[in-house]
């Protein structure tokens, strides 16, 4: 039963991180229930705990776990944002061409996107916190 529960409640932090935390980096042509199912294919797949995701709510990826940043890079293989680990900078201009105007994206992307980690999953990671720290101050102003 407690398992049970502990399933239901990371579903429902998955679905309130599709809503809050990625809906500045969504393509719009993949429909919210598709993008729900990626969240929950990456939860199960990375084993994400609902600490990680307790904390991308709350926009704060300093602690985030080995899983949760690997949450990140199975995200972004879903929607195309990565294949094989490496970002597609045509597709990721796109997603941020849609936030802001097409200046601000080439200098957001110029500053985020030759960000490397060890891996895919810290290279995922680095990627989104250096999107989250732009978008949190951005709407911190």
């Amino acid at each position: 039963m407690e398992v049970a529960l502990n399933l239901l409640t990371t579903y429902i932090f998955a679905i309130g991180c599709v809503v809050i935390i990625f809906i500045f980096f969504y393509p719009r042509s993949i429909s919210r229930e598709t993008l729900q199912n990626y969240v929950k294919t990456c939860v199960i797949e990375e084993n994400i705990s609902t600490k990680d995701l307790k904390l991308f709510m709350a926009w704060d990826l300093a602690n985030v776990s080995n899983e949760g940043k690997c949450f990140f890079s199975c995200f972004h293989e879903k929607i195309g944002l990565t294949i094989n680990g490496v970002l597609q900078k045509k597709i990721a201009f796109g997603h941020l061409k849609r936030i802001f105007d097409r200046e601000t994206a080439d200098i957001l992307l110029g500053e985020c996107i030759n960000l490397m980690g060890k891996n895919k999953c810290e290279t995922a990671y680095q990627f989104e916190k250096c999107l989250f720290k732009i978008e949190y101050n951005r709407l911190a102003k």
